[in-house]
């Protein structure tokens, strides 16, 4: 039962998984998500980071006021960091007062 179509290492199934998930973000029109993927140190703008993580608008805003989500505003823009929305999607949820 040791019949394989093809080998792969470990860097290249990783890599043709990216490439597979890129190309199937590609079809389903999702490029704020697939543009963020790309290049994850990137800075991100409201509606890139919604769509990382199928929220509304309020809810970043209400995200953004609890602390939840770390971001940055220069002028009237806001901006988050890539690693710091994923990293804070680990973080464990605080109960209210």
């Amino acid at each position: 039962m040791a019949d394989y179509l093809f080998q792969l290492s470990v860097e290249e199934a990783e890599e043709f998984l990216v490439q597979c998930f890129m190309r199937a973000l590609a079809r389903s029109g999702s490029n704020a998500v697939a543009r963020s993927v790309e290049t994850p140190g990137q800075l991100l703008q409201m509606k890139e980071v919604c769509a990382l993580l199928r929220i509304s608008r309020p809810t970043c805003y209400e995200w953004m006021k609890a602390g939840r989500l770390p971001h940055y505003r220069k002028g009237s823009r806001i901006y988050f960091k890539q690693a710091e929305v994923l990293a804070s999607l680990e973080k464990p949820k605080t109960k209210g007062k």
